[in-house]
Order: structure tokens, then sequence, then C-alpha cells
């Protein structure tokens, strides 16, 4: 989500494996013979995860445009939103607070 309000709109979290690997390859020796692995599946996790995000979005959109003034998400609509959408509960809490 932060990475969204950066304008980062594609992925980018696998660029920190060698980081990562930089600082861990000497305690955990599988990091880097499992380096491409470990990209590949960070990237397709971060794909999976924008596309829950923007659904997510969207779905959060359209219930704060049907509240009235002073009025609140239940939390049953928090849940489907988790449940069944896979967006986060504490994104919603977040993104409901940014709104006021």
């Amino acid at each position: 989500m932060f990475g969204r309000k950066l304008d980062l709109e594609n992925e980018f979290m696998y660029r920190l494996v060698d980081t990562l690997i930089e600082l861990y390859g000497e305690i955990f020796p599988e990091l880097p013979a499992q380096k491409e692995f470990i990209i590949q599946v960070i990237k397709a996790e971060e794909s999976s995860f924008r596309k829950n995000l923007h659904r997510g979005i969207r779905l959060f959109e359209e219930l704060v445009s049907n509240l009235r003034r002073g009025e609140r998400i239940s939390g049953k609509d928090v849940f489907v939103l988790y449940d069944t959408y896979g967006f986060p509960s504490d994104m919603t809490a977040q993104m409901a607070e940014e709104r006021g």
C-alpha cells in the first residue's frame, strides 16, 4: 500500500533480495543458492497482493461512498473485505482513518 502511495506501479520488493543475501547469506547459506526462486516467489506474491489491493481499495471506496456523514464502516463490511476479498483489516482501518 505504501508502494502505491509512492507511485510504484510495479513489483519492487524483490529488489531487496540482493541486500538480504548480502546481510544474511553467511548465516543462512541457502539464501544465495535459492536467490532466483526467492525472487520469483516474492514477485508472484506481490503481484497477487497488488490485485487484491486494487480490488479492495475499489470496494472500500464503494462502501465509503454509500455512508452518510459521520457514519462508520460496519465490522461486517470490514470482515467481508478481509474474508472474501483478502483485503487486510488494518488497511481498511488506515484508509478509514485517513478519510476521517
